[in-house]
């Protein structure tokens, strides 16, 4: 079999695991001493809109040159393209009443 990057890893670990186990062995945590994070603190990125139950994906063919315009307008206000649909989605209905 080829060697390639991965399988040197694999045995630098090896190696890396072997020269641990003949040093002094460290001190292991009990299940006692483990940190209990609480269930509503979440680590990592906040779930975006995709993977968010509240959002659907909604598809609009616009011209070009208005959808360039307003993608530099709100580049420069530093807003998303899709807060503002949402907002003038939300006029319109509040129109419809």
């Amino acid at each position: 079999m080829a060697s390639n990057r991965f399988t040197n890893l694999r045995k630098a670990k090896l190696a890396a695991d072997s020269h641990q186990s003949t040093a002094e062995p460290k001190e292991e945590l009990s299940f006692n001493s483990t940190l209990i994070v609480s269930e509503n603190v979440r680590r990592g990125r906040p779930r975006a809109k995709r993977s968010s139950g509240d959002f659907a994906q909604a598809t609009a063919y616009v011209k070009k040159e208005t959808y360039t315009a307003v993608k530099h307008i709100l580049l420069d206000q530093k807003k998303e393209y899709s807060v503002l649909v949402q907002e003038l989605l939300d006029r319109w209905l509040q129109q419809q009443k």
